[in-house]
C-alpha cells in the first residue's frame, strides 16, 4: 500500500512538473536556440571584410557581396537573369555588423552573425534569420 501511494504521488509531482514546463513554453518561457556560435567583432572582421561572400537568403533572393576595409561595400543582388548593382556603408558596433545601403534608402540595420563553420555564417536581424553567407575561393 505504502508504494502505491509512494508512486501516486510521484506521479502527481511528475505530472504537475510536465504541465509547467509546457505551460511556460507556450507562453514563451523557453526561447528555442539559434543554431551556430555567436562571432566576436574580430571574428565578423576576419570572416567578412576583403573576401567575396555568397549571400542567400530564406526568401530565395541571392547577392554577392564585397565588404572592403574602408567601411563601404558593393552588393551585386541576382535575380534569374538579373543583376542590380548596390553600394553601401558597414561599420561594427561592438559583436554587431551594421549596414546601410545607398538605395532604396534604407536605414542602418545592424546584424548578429552566427558561425556554422569556417566558410559559413548565419545572419541575425534579432532573433530572424536574415540569411547565410559563404566565404568564395
Amino acid at each position: 500500500m505504502m508504494r502505491l501511494v509512494a508512486g501516486l504521488a510521484f506521479g502527481c509531482v511528475l505530472s504537475v512538473l510536465t504541465m509547467a514546463e509546457v505551460s511556460a513554453a507556450a507562453q514563451g518561457g523557453k526561447k528555442a536556440v539559434l543554431p551556430g556560435t555567436p562571432m566576436t567583432g574580430a571574428e565578423i572582421r576576419a570572416f567578412a571584410i576583403g573576401v567575396p561572400l555568397e549571400s542567400l537568403g530564406p526568401d530565395g533572393s541571392r547577392a554577392i557581396i564585397r565588404h572592403k576595409a574602408d567601411g563601404t561595400s558593393v552588393y551585386e543582388l541576382i535575380r534569374g537573369e538579373k543583376r542590380a548593382r548596390i553600394n553601401g556603408i558597414w561599420t561594427m558596433r561592438g559583436n554587431q555588423f551594421c549596414r546601410r545601403f545607398s538605395r532604396p534608402k534604407e536605414t542602418e540595420t545592424c546584424l548578429d552573425y552566427r558561425r556554422i563553420s569556417d566558410t559559413t555564417a548565419a545572419i541575425y536581424s534579432g532573433r530572424k534569420l536574415v540569411a547565410r553567407q559563404h566565404r568564395q575561393p
